[in-house]
C-alpha cells in the first residue's frame, strides 16, 4: 500500500473499527486492530513526517491505553502512556503530557514503583504550576498525598490533600472539593484520629448530596460507617452501612451493595454476633463472584476466615485465608497479600504452630517493607516478638518488640504503643531467669 490517500483511509478505518470493538466489548480484537494500523503507517515513509501520521499515533495510542485499562493489563498500559508522553513531548502539548505524566504515576503507583511514580507526579506539578492549570495541579498534589499515605508518611500525607482542598475550593470544583475532603476524612481515620475524620467525611457526604453523586454517597456512608464503629457507636454505623446498601440496591450497584454487606459483616463480627457476620459475608461473596469482582472476593474470603477463627473453626478459616491469597496475587494486591500471610500466621498462632505462624508473618513483613507500610511493618514486628517469645527466643523476640515501638512512635500510632510498652521488659525478665 504505497498511495498516501489509501494508507490515510485504511488507517481510519482502523481507527473507527477499533472504537466501536472497544464499545461492544470486542477489546482484544480492537487492541490487534490498532497495532495492525500502527504496522500499516510505519511502513509508509512518505507519511511519517506528516500532521496526519502524528495525529493518527495520538489516536491509535489513545486507543490502545483505554483498551488495556478495560482489560487490566498494566504493562502494556505503561508502555502505551509512555510513548504516548514522548509524542506530546515532541508536539509541545504540555497540558495533554501533564494529564498522561498524571495517568502513568498512578498506574506505576498501583504497581508499588513510589520513586517512579513520584517523578512523574512532581514533572506534572511543574507543568500545571507552568501552564496554570490549577485543576491539574490540585490532582498532582492529591496524587502525591496518595503516594505518602501509602508508605505511611501521614504528616506530608496531609499536607498535599490539604493543598489539593484549597485549590479545588479556589476553582469552585465543588466534586474535586469533596473528595479530597474524603480523602483527609480516610487519612484521619487511619491514624485513629476519629473525630476529625468523622468532620471531613461528613462535609464530603454533604457535597455528594449537593452534586448528585450518588456513587460517591454510597461511599461515604460507608466511610462514615466504619469512622463510627471505630468510636464504638454501633448503632449509628449499622445505619450508616445499612443506608448504603440501600441505595446500592436502589440504583442497581452491584459492587457497591456486596461492598456493603461486607461492611455489615464485619460490624457483626466484632459485635460477636458471628453467625449473621457470616450470613453477610456469605452475600458479599456472593455478589463479587457474580460480578467478577475479585478485589471484593478475596476480601470476603479474608473476612469469612476471621469469623471461623473466632468461633475456633481454624481449619475454615484455613480454608478461606488460602483462597483469598492467590486472588491478592493474582490482582497484584500487596497490601491483600500481606494481610492474608497475617491471617495465616494467626491461625497457626492458633493451632499451638509457633513456627509456621513465625514464617507466615516473616512473609508478611518483607511485603510490607517491600511496598514501604511503616505501620503494617510494625504490627509485624509485633507479631513475630509474641512467636520468637512463644517459642523460648526470648532476646530476639525482646529485639522485634522494640522495632515495632520504635514504629509506633514514628508514626503517632498512640493505641499500639501503649500494648507494646510492657513486653519488650516481660522478655527481658523472663530472659534474665533462664
Amino acid at each position: 500500500m504505497n498511495n498516501m490517500d489509501d494508507v490515510i483511509q485504511a488507517a481510519l478505518i482502523a481507527l473507527f473499527v477499533a472504537r466501536f470493538l472497544i464499545n461492544t466489548s470486542r477489546t482484544h480484537q480492537a487492541i490487534e486492530l490498532c497495532k495492525e494500523g500502527l504496522s500499516i503507517v510505519s511502513r509508509t515513509a512518505f507519511i511519517k513526517e506528516s500532521e496526519m501520521y502524528q495525529n493518527f499515533n495520538k489516536a491509535i495510542y489513545l486507543i490502545l491505553l483505554q483498551a488495556c485499562s478495560l482489560i487490566n493489563d498494566r504493562t502494556s498500559e505503561i508502555t502505551y502512556a509512555r510513548k504516548m508522553i514522548h509524542i506530546y513531548q515532541e508536539s509541545g502539548e504540555r497540558t495533554v503530557e501533564c494529564g498522561i505524566s498524571i495517568k502513568l504515576g498512578r498506574l506505576y503507583l498501583r504497581q508499588n514503583k513510589n520513586e517512579e511514580a513520584k517523578k512523574l507526579f512532581e514533572k506534572a506539578l511543574f507543568i500545571s504550576t507552568e501552564t496554570g492549570d490549577k485543576s491539574a495541579a490540585a490532582t498532582c498534589y492529591g496524587s502525591l498525598g496518595e503516594l505518602y499515605q501509602t508508605v505511611g508518611v501521614y504528616d506530608k500525607t496531609k499536607q498535599y490533600y490539604e493543598k489539593a482542598l484549597a485549590i479545588t475550593k479556589q476553582i469552585s470544583d465543588r466534586k474535586a472539593e469533596g473528595s479530597w475532603y474524603e480523602s483527609l476524612g480516610n487519612l484521619f481515620l487511619s491514624v485513629g484520629e476519629y473525630q476529625k475524620a468523622l468532620e471531613y467525611l461528613e462535609e464530603a457526604l454533604a457535597i455528594s448530596k449537593e452534586i448528585g453523586d450518588i456513587k460517591g454517597e454510597i461511599s461515604l456512608c460507608r466511610r462514615l460507617g466504619t469512622a463510627l464503629k471505630s468510636v464504638g457507636e454501633y448503632q449509628n454505623a449499622k445505619e450508616y452501612y445499612e443506608n448504603a446498601l440501600s441505595i446500592g440496591e436502589e440504583i442497581g450497584d452491584r459492587e457497591g451493595e456486596g461492598t456493603a454487606y461486607g461492611c455489615l459483616g464485619n460490624l457483626l463480627y466484632l459485635l460477636g454476633e458471628y453467625q449473621e457476620a457470616k450470613e453477610y459475608l456469605e452475600k458479599a461473596l456472593a455478589i463479587s463472584v457474580e460480578i467478577s469482582f475479585r478485589k471484593g472476593e478475596a476480601f470476603s474470603y479474608g473476612n469469612l476466615g476471621n469469623v471461623f477463627q473466632s468461633i475456633g473453626e481454624y481449619q475454615q478459616a484455613k480454608e478461606c485465608c488460602e483462597k483469598a491469597l492467590p486472588i491478592y496475587k493474582e490482582i497484584g494486591d500487596k497490601r491483600g497479600e500481606a494481610s492474608c500471610y497475617e491471617n495465616l500466621g494467626n491461625v497457626f498462632y492458633s493451632f499451638g504452630e509457633h513456627q509456621n505462624a513465625k514464617n507466615y508473618y516473616e512473609n508478611a513483613l518483607a511485603i510490607r517493607k517491600e511496598i514501604g507500610d511503616r505501620k503494617g511493618q510494625g504490627i509485624n514486628y509485633g507479631n513475630l516478638g509474641i512467636s520468637l517469645f512463644l517459642l523460648g527466643q526470648y532476646q530476639e523476640a525482646k529485639e522485634y518488640f522494640e522495632e515495632a515501638l520504635s514504629i509506633s512512635k514514628e508514626i503517632g500510632d498512640k493505641k499500639k504503643r501503649s500494648f507494646l510498652l510492657w513486653k519488650p521488659w516481660k522478655c527481658a525478665s523472663v530472659n534474665s531467669r533462664t
